[in-house]
């Protein structure tokens, strides 16, 4: 436990002692700080009121307790959900898009967002917050060239010589889609016809049909995915050799695509398919 002689080798190594009006804690008593290992020291009397008050308890504090006073970028978000069907050409107009921002121990002084497919970034201004929106074509986004890639956005953010940024990301996939259909068989604008399409990465799921009277029924899926096995009712089967379609999606892209179509129409309503 420190003692006196501690706190005046303290004084002796030149801490600055403080004190303050601003509050009753402080006023009672003087605050030393030691900065070799970080302990605040309060000198303070168990009854204020006392004559003596500030005089007879010694209080510290160390590293386990802080306010922090770091600058740093709190959160950022692009009001985007995330994935998003993949497309072709510009996903966005610079004013289609809006971010905002917050900041710990802020305001910022300065900020600007930088995506990878922008040709300047664009710089926040008012309380570097936002809600902000692209000025000019200079911020229009297109599209990512592959499935499952991303876009992502960077606030650069500063506060006098302390800087920190964030990012955040919107991931692009391809749709799953599944369905009903009297054809015997499904072209691209008969995929994007099915009643069920799903932004997705994978494939596999268990699904429930109800056909009508001679629809069959169709799963379609991107051929990168590879081959599957259909289990209906409990026996694997069910379902014809798969058919290879190039497909273009409601967005403008294009690759290949794997149908598949039951082997028999006009089934049961409820029937459940499981792929894997």
């Amino acid at each position: 436990m420190t003692n006196w002689t501690d706190l005046k080798q303290i004084q002796k190594m030149g801490v600055r002692a403080i004190t303050s009006a601003d509050s009753d804690e402080f006023e009672i008593g003087q605050i030393l700080m030691d900065v070799q290992n970080g302990r605040i020291y309060a000198m303070r009397s168990t009854d204020p009121d006392s004559a003596t008050a500030g005089r007879d308890r010694i209080y510290w504090w160390g590293y386990d307790g802080y306010i922090n006073l770091e600058f740093a970028v709190s959160s950022f978000y692009d009001n985007q959900s995330s994935p998003q069907l993949i497309g072709s050409g510009e996903w966005k107009a610079g004013t289609a898009l809006t971010f905002n921002a917050a900041y710990d121990n802020g305001p910022a002084t300065a900020a600007n967002i930088s995506c990878g497919s922008w040709d300047s970034n664009l710089v926040l201004g008012g309380d570097f917050t936002g809600p902000v929106t692209g000025a000019s074509s200079a911020q229009d986004t297109d599209f990512p060239a592959a499935v499952g890639n991303s876009i992502t956005f960077q606030l650069n953010a500063t506060k006098s010589s302390d800087t920190d940024t964030a990012t955040t990301s919107v991931t692009f996939y391809n749709e799953r889609c599944n369905g009903t259909s009297t054809a015997t068989s499904l072209d691209t604008a008969g995929i994007n016809g099915l009643s069920s399409k799903v932004v997705t990465s994978g494939k596999n799921g268990t699904f429930t049909f109800n056909p009508s009277a001679n629809e069959y029924i169709y799963i379609a899926y991107r051929a990168a995915l590879g081959d599957s096995t259909f289990t209906v009712g409990g026996f694997v089967g069910g379902f014809e050799s798969r058919a290879t379609v190039s497909h273009t999606n409601s967005k403008g892209f294009t690759e290949n695509y794997y149908v598949y179509r039951s082997t028999n129409h006009s089934l049961a309503a409820g029937t459940e398919v499981v792929v894997s």
